[in-house]
């Protein structure tokens, strides 16, 4: 991700999600948190995990909500959310 957003000109407003499938779901999770990206996850994402258990979609927010914290992010509240995509309210 990082080489290809340093491709992008400074001029251009760029904003970015992960969404991933699979073992990198996670990694690349936490590194989106780190940069300031924004992340999915969900059942439709990462609907079983590693160690064979299937964890429901309450717990991989919460998982989320725990990268974010680490990072000294804040979570997005709906409306915020709403706002940061331009979506109808």
């Amino acid at each position: 991700m990082s080489a290809y957003l340093g491709l992008v000109p400074d001029d251009i407003p760029v904003t970015w999600m992960a969404y991933t499938y699979g073992p990198s779901h996670w990694t690349m999770n936490a590194h989106a948190v780190r940069v300031g990206a924004h992340v999915r996850t969900g059942l439709g994402d990462h609907p079983v995990a590693t160690d064979g258990s299937t964890p429901t979609n309450e717990q991989l927010v919460r998982r989320v909500v725990a990268l974010a914290d680490d990072a000294g992010r804040g979570v997005a509240t709906p409306a915020e959310a709403r706002a940061i995509l331009g979506a109808p309210g």
